[in-house]
């Protein structure tokens, strides 16, 4: 018989997320993102059945939760934590072979987002950009990474990882606890900093 299944729950800086690292093996080699109730039958659509989860992030032996509503993750966290631990017992910490064919990019939207130089041009895009460029690109050059910006479309700025950033383990809590939430409490209009850089093509990430 199993034993307990070990799980550390930590609640991000941005309060609607929180990271759950399972003292299991990698469930996924790349980071998949799902944004409403999967229609299989697997732990990711019980854990959406829990009221108030919006999102799910797999990534590794990690989990990503994003909340929309006031309750604690005090409150969520055990919830959650039952129901990852039952679904260990019942050795169904298992995603579905047909998400983990997918890019980390047509997870995230099942579109082709090209470099958008008009964008880029704008007042917009350089005011973000300035921004990376001063309160982001330090911490990550100090891992030998750096992100760049690729477009910005309804509501949403698409970015890359290159360097130690590409094929990181960490990529995905990079984007939403420290650069969504610096670019959004500037910029209103920005809802989400979506991912989308070929991180299998990653050749020496900082955390693998």
């Amino acid at each position: 018989m199993k034993t307990n299944l070990e799980i550390l729950a930590t609640p991000m800086d941005d309060i609607r997320y929180c990271r759950f690292t399972l003292g299991v093996s990698p469930m996924v080699a790349k980071e998949i993102n799902f944004r409403s109730r999967p229609s299989e039958e697997f732990f990711v659509q019980d854990i959406f059945d829990v009221d108030g989860i919006s999102q799910v992030i797999v990534d590794n032996n990690y989990i990503i939760c994003e909340k929309s509503v006031e309750t604690s993750w005090q409150v969520l966290g055990k919830t959650i934590g039952n129901i990852l631990r039952v679904n260990y017992i019942n050795n169904n910490l298992e995603i579905p072979a047909v998400y983990k064919g997918e890019s980390r990019a047509k997870a995230n939207d099942s579109i082709e987002v090209q470099l958008n130089e008009t964008f880029l041009n704008s007042k917009l895009g350089k005011e973000i950009q300035e921004v990376i460029e001063l309160q982001v690109q330090p911490s990550l050059g100090a891992h030998g990474g750096s992100v760049r910006i690729i477009d910005f479309q309804g509501g949403r700025l698409y970015v890359t990882f290159s360097g130690g950033c590409q094929g990181c383990s960490q990529a995905s809590v990079t984007v939403k606890d420290g650069i969504e939430k610096i670019i959004s409490a500037k910029f209103p209009e920005v809802k989400e900093i979506v991912d989308i850089t070929n991180h299998e093509g990653g050749v020496n990430p900082y955390f693998k």
